[in-house]
């Protein structure tokens, strides 16, 4: 795992991330990650995630697994309210159809896991709230609120 987890937004061009251990897109296997994390993840290797809400909702209930067994899993949540089909439908310019959630507070429910959670709602939160995270001995999850129009 590198050091440092590294965030590159490329002018219309991909999300660039270094520094995570399981990534997936949003072509129906969204959620896997977190399974493919836990499974690598012995409790003394600390891990990271990058997850959309549609995809962490899809297995929060995974979460517990890691609180259970003390696995050392930070997991960046985007959260937009969205699935993330509505990015390709908007793309195709057809009509958003049934993408919205309805979500949970995500951190809420982590720290109501046993795990440690923190909601971002300004960019200025952002670098405190991933190394509290990472500095957490357990697992962790950094609820960041997004728009939908901006992922």
């Amino acid at each position: 795992m590198a050091d440092k987890l590294t965030i590159e937004i490329a002018k219309d061009g991909p999300l660039l991330i270094k520094g995570l251990d399981a990534l997936r897109n949003s072509k129906g296997d969204e959620a896997q990650a977190i399974i493919d994390t836990i499974k690598k993840c012995p409790s003394a290797s600390p891990r990271r995630t990058l997850r959309s809400d549609g995809g962490f909702g899809q297995y929060m209930g995974e979460f517990t697994t890691a609180v259970k067994y003390g696995m050392n899993i930070t997991h960046i949540l985007l959260n937009n309210s969205e699935l993330g089909i509505s990015k390709e439908q908007r793309a195709g310019e057809w009509q958003v159809w049934q993408t919205t959630l309805h979500n949970p507070n995500f951190s809420a429910f982590a720290t109501l896991c046993g795990g440690y959670g923190v909601r971002v709602e300004k960019v200025e939160e952002l670098d405190q709230a991933i190394q509290q995270a990472h500095a957490h001995d357990g697992p962790a999850l950094v609820e960041i609120m997004t728009d939908a129009e901006l992922i």
